[in-house]
């Protein structure tokens, strides 16, 4: 619905508007005949051109297979963030400069500072951009958080329709508009597993391995058996299957095959370091102050930033924070402002 109300703005503002259906994968949530359908439907209602782009090969290279790595090493990915940077504002963005297009446009609630020009398809080079990411007007729907890792070249050649708009506006104007919209549900994560298929199984099925093994507590007093390490996650409360709790899950040692459980206390961190950083500013020379954010719905908290080195980021919480998670990512925030963020990839 937010990527069709984006294409609908746009027209109505007067841009010269192509539609592109990007296919993923095969057999997934995301790419079905059906949403296909669709998109093909509202660009004919809109009378304006239709390509399916099949970015299959890039989406299973780059978030698939990265995803899988990371789960093997017993953390716990966002494939969002690598798919945004990758495949929406990676692939496609190369496919609209190699077109010719002012700019690639897509339904994220975002917002983008606007002192900068558009255009994909100047001559000029690769170039830092001056603008700025924000939030969107919406913080139930904001999506800045999954934007964290595009580079800051392309911000100039990118428009965020929505981002000054709230969800039910979007679908109030969308039903009357497009009816064919009505029914459609939100996007959700891991989009690439079949419809109805457990990520246990999905892991299995790719030859990630799958083993029960020992539940302790912090002191390493056994209290279960789990059914398979890689389909727990840090502050994992449902599905461990213990008698007393509540418990949640605080660790998971790999070499071990051990699933560490505790209080909510206990799954709480204030310390956590990052990699894979990438800044939306220039990397800071000092101590950063501001919000930071360590997984989709958390509601950021203030912390304290800085480097350790070029490629490690130290975040101290002014509070501790529950459930820290080892491949998540944090991002650093002031007020509205995105400034950069990496991948967790310890907490304490």
């Amino acid at each position: 619905m937010d990527s069709a109300y984006a294409a609908f703005a746009l027209v109505e503002d007067g841009y010269e508007v192509e539609g592109a259906f990007l296919h993923l994968c095969a057999n997934s949530r995301c790419c079905t005949p059906a949403a296909e359908e669709r998109a093909r439907l509202l660009a004919v209602h809109l009378k304006i051109p239709f390509r399916r782009l099949d970015a299959s090969e890039t989406f299973r290279e780059q978030v698939v297979e990265s995803f899988l790595a990371e789960v093997r090493c017993g953390r716990t990915p966002n494939p969002c963030t690598l798919c945004n940077e990758q495949v929406k504002f990676g692939f496609l963005l190369e496919y609209a400069r190699q077109e010719g297009f002012d700019a690639l446009a897509s339904g994220h609630y975002a917002r983008l500072s606007p002192d900068a020009a558009l255009g994909c398809g100047g001559p000029s080079g690769p170039k830092d951009s001056s603008r700025r990411l924000f939030r969107a007007r919406d913080r139930s729907k904001d999506q800045s958080y999954v934007l964290y890792r595009l580079p800051r070249t392309v911000l100039d050649h990118l428009l965020f329709p929505l981002g000054d708009l709230c969800k039910a506006e979007v679908m109030a104007r969308m039903e009357r508009f497009f009816s064919a919209w009505g029914e459609v549900r939100e996007s959700q994560d891991l989009c690439f597993l079949p419809p109805g298929m457990p990520l246990a199984a999905f892991l299995s099925e790719l030859g990630v391995p799958i083993q029960p093994g020992p539940i302790v507590d912090g002191r390493g007093r056994f209290l279960g058996e789990h059914q398979g390490l890689l389909a727990y996650t840090v502050g994992q409360r449902r599905g461990i299957g213990l008698a007393g709790g509540p418990f949640y899950v605080r660790e998971l040692r790999l070499p071990e095959n051990t699933l560490v459980v505790g209080s909510r206390q206990e799954a709480c961190a204030r310390r956590l370091l990052a990699e894979q950083l990438n800044w939306l500013i220039e990397p800071p020379a000092g101590t950063l102050q501001g919000e930071v954010q360590i997984r989709s719905g958390h509601a950021a908290a203030p912390a304290t930033a800085f480097l350790r080195g070029e490629d490690r980021l130290e975040i101290n919480f002014a509070e501790a924070q529950f459930a820290v998670t080892p491949g998540q990512a944090a991002v650093l925030y002031q007020g509205e402002w995105l400034l950069g963020g990496g991948v967790i990839i310890e907490a304490e």
